[in-house]
């Protein structure tokens, strides 16, 4: 690569060749760095457009409260917690068992000694 220079000393233009760094990298690589470049560029543009839309967001979100009522949690004493609570026994309950017996029976893939095969679990 040349370039014109100018000799303070004489008055006159030079011709300096200079060999910079696009000279010493084949131009396949140069397009690979500009394309990255292009991509991190967009990559930053995307980031500062989805900070934007989270400052909006957080910037809109006390204008539309429904009500000003502070709902602080009141703690339960525990004795009428556990009053309240109803024991379940899940030991007799067929259709947990069932259930349990069908999860393990699919995960296993195996067909039990009394003959009971899973064809699907539903969710209803």
């Amino acid at each position: 690569m040349s370039l014109l220079g100018f000799n303070g000393n004489t008055g006159f233009l030079l011709k300096v060749s200079a060999s910079g760094i696009s000279d010493k990298i084949p131009d396949e690589y140069l397009d690979i760095i500009v394309i990255l470049g292009l991509v991190l560029v967009g990559l930053i543009a995307v980031m500062g457009v989805l900070s934007i839309i989270k400052l909006f967001i957080l910037l809109t979100k006390g204008m539309y409260k429904k009500d000003d009522v502070s709902r602080e949690a009141v703690p339960m004493p525990l004795a009428e917690y556990a009053g309240q609570r109803k024991a379940y026994n899940t030991v007799n309950d067929p259709q947990l068992v069932a259930v349990i017996t069908a999860a393990l029976m699919a995960s296993m893939e195996e067909v039990p000694a009394d003959g009971l095969v899973i064809r699907s679990i539903r969710k209803k």
